[in-house]
């Protein structure tokens, strides 16, 4: 069944004019998973160990941009690697609240790491509207803080899928593109970028200068995409030449292996 389901997606993503072969995209599912060191590793560490080790060899430092990095801690399976492989990089956080938590779960690594309360928009945009749920409202089940878009026809189609009671409010946050906030810090190289922005994940991929940096390793959330989002942004990636493989709810973007070590070789010179 599942290999007849795979077919189907395969199809269907060819139709729409993405040529997918089993080098260009995979379906995961629990499949590429290894126990090291007794503790399990999800594909996007063992692509991100890669990425690490072939910089460091190089003398490069793998410095990451993760947007919507939250709290630091909740859903976030890239944590754990920052802290491991002690990586430099930018959190970015629109909201306040989760801000202040992020900084206080970094704390101990405030010397490696810059901290941005700001969306990410586009250049003419210096504030973004985004709607979430009323932390007044207390008593749901689920976490309301998690549930933060730009599109506020989601958050109500969140609220009556879950039957939440919580308002729905809007928030004027500070914004700025990615190619400000990366020249406001002076970074160069960006061989690491993590997205979890709640369905806007397309919008910022296509904000990034693939050939200025051409990242190395790119995880991006796909299940708040719709159907139509989602193919358009795998045949987008699949023609920046990513290779892309895909868990339940996120897409991680590699470079081919040929092109991963010409990148490596062309940044050391």
């Amino acid at each position: 069944m599942k290999k007849y389901l795979n077919l189907i997606l395969r199809k269907i993503l060819s139709s729409r004019g993405l040529d997918i072969t089993s080098k260009t995209i995979i379906e995961l599912h629990d499949v590429y998973s290894y126990v090291e060191k007794q503790r399990e590793l999800n594909i996007f560490e063992l692509f991100l160990e890669k990425v690490v080790a072939s910089l460091n060899e190089k003398n490069q430092d793998p410095f990451f941009m993760q947007i919507g990095a939250n709290d630091g801690v909740y859903d976030d399976n890239f944590n754990r690697c920052i802290k491991e492989f002690n990586l430099k990089g930018i959190l970015v956080e629109p909201l306040p609240e989760l801000f202040e938590k992020l900084k206080l779960n970094y704390k101990d690594y405030a010397d490696t790491l810059i901290f941005e309360n700001v969306a990410i928009a586009s250049d003419e945009q210096k504030e973004i509207q985004l709607y979430t749920f009323d932390k007044q409202d207390e008593g749901e089940l689920v976490r309301l803080d998690v549930f933060t878009t730009s599109d506020k026809a989601r958050l109500e189609k969140v609220k009556k899928n879950l039957n939440l009671q919580a308002n729905i409010i809007n928030l004027t946050l500070p914004a700025t593109s990615i190619e400000s906030l990366l020249n406001k810090h002076n970074v160069n190289s960006l061989p690491i970028i993590i997205i979890d922005t709640e369905g806007y994940d397309f919008e910022i991929l296509k904000q990034i200068n693939f050939d200025k940096y051409q990242p190395l390793i790119i995880q991006f959330e796909h299940c708040n995409l719709t159907p139509k989002t989602r193919l358009e942004c795998y045949q987008y990636m699949s023609k920046k030449g990513y290779n892309l493989y895909l868990s339940w709810k996120d897409t991680i973007a590699v470079l081919p292996k040929e092109k991963f070590d010409a990148e490596i070789e062309e940044t050391d010179g």
